[in-house]
């Protein structure tokens, strides 16, 4: 087997209709598109879903989707996007996978410009290499900033890359979703669990490039992100109390995982207190009717980032 499509999706049947609708056109086949559904669906349900589904694409693509669900494989549903990806992984059999979240769309010629772009990337670096494209918000030409290449543990911040003449950049650490390259690779370095849906992507991604292993994004490559129109706390991952719980707590695991010891003197001196007070003042302005909630959501992430 050549590729395998890896899909993690809550299940929202228009949106893996529309993914499944640009694999079918891709002039490069993949061998199987597997699709991991992390809530948990009674049989009615299931097939209820792999019947439309397999109806979105022609017969031949059709009899390709492997439909992972809780009646179908051994795996914890709500676990989120960290442990789905990693179950993917283990049912993938093809030498290379493209790990793809169920909002995209794309034009027919991405997978074969995907893998010549990984394989001249491998003969320029004399290396196994991990790629991305470059992600375009919706139907426009808006790209969304995706490409980490440098982080302040003093202010903490990651730096974004929005390329324009370049063709290519070679990233610290690529976040959201679209990544292709060996399965080898990915499965050398899983994603972490305990970073459930934040901080997991470039957490990975950063180990990967750690090991030697380059982080590519293209600039001739596009993928369409059909995300829908988020708010302020949406985009700083604090919109709710779990999630903004864990923005606050992984963002302390990330640092002590990966950062050196100079690294994490600045950040548990300054950053973390900068960083926190950010969180508290977006919270505040745009919090609303919740923000009291969040607020405490943000303190006890962080006192168990720092005491766990």
């Amino acid at each position: 087997m050549l590729l395998d499509v890896l899909i993690p999706s809550n299940g929202q049947l228009s949106k893996l209709q529309s993914l499944l609708e640009s694999i079918s056109w891709q002039t490069l086949q993949p061998d199987r598109v597997l699709i991991l559904i992390h809530k948990p669906l009674k049989k009615e349900e299931q097939e209820t879903l792999l019947y439309f589904l397999q109806r979105s694409v022609h017969p031949e693509l059709s009899e390709r989707i492997v439909l992972l669900t809780n009646l179908t494989a051994e795996y914890e549903p709500w676990k989120w996007v960290a442990h789905d990806r990693n179950v993917l992984l283990a049912h993938a059999k093809a030498k290379f996978v493209w790990m793809i979240d169920h909002d995209n769309v794309f034009k027919s010629t991405l997978f074969a410009q995907m893998a010549t772009f990984w394989m001249q990337r491998k003969e320029e670096f004399a290396s196994p290499v991990v790629c991305s494209p470059t992600i375009l918000w919706r139907q426009t030409q808006k790209i969304q900033s995706q490409w980490i290449t440098w982080f302040s543990y003093l202010i903490p911040k990651f730096r974004y890359k929005k390329m324009h003449r370049v063709e290519r950049q070679k990233v610290l650490m690529v976040g959201w979703n679209s990544l292709f390259g060996l399965l080898e690779t990915f499965q050398q370095f899983p994603f972490d669990t305990r970073f459930s849906r934040c901080y997991e992507d470039v957490d990975m991604t950063y180990r990967v490039q750690n090991a030697g292993i380059p982080v590519l994004v293209s600039n001739k490559i596009e993928i369409n992100h059909m995300e829908s129109t988020k708010n302020r706390l949406q985009t700083l991952f604090l919109w709710d109390v779990k999630t903004a719980y864990e923005r606050a707590r992984n963002r302390i695991w990330f640092v002590k995982k990966n950062a050196n010891l100079f690294e994490k003197v600045q950040y548990f001196c300054c950053g973390v207190r900068l960083q926190t007070l950010w969180f508290f003042w977006n919270v505040l302005v745009y919090g609303g009717k919740d923000r009291t909630k969040l607020m405490k959501a943000v303190w006890n992430g962080t006192r168990d980032g720092l005491m766990k």
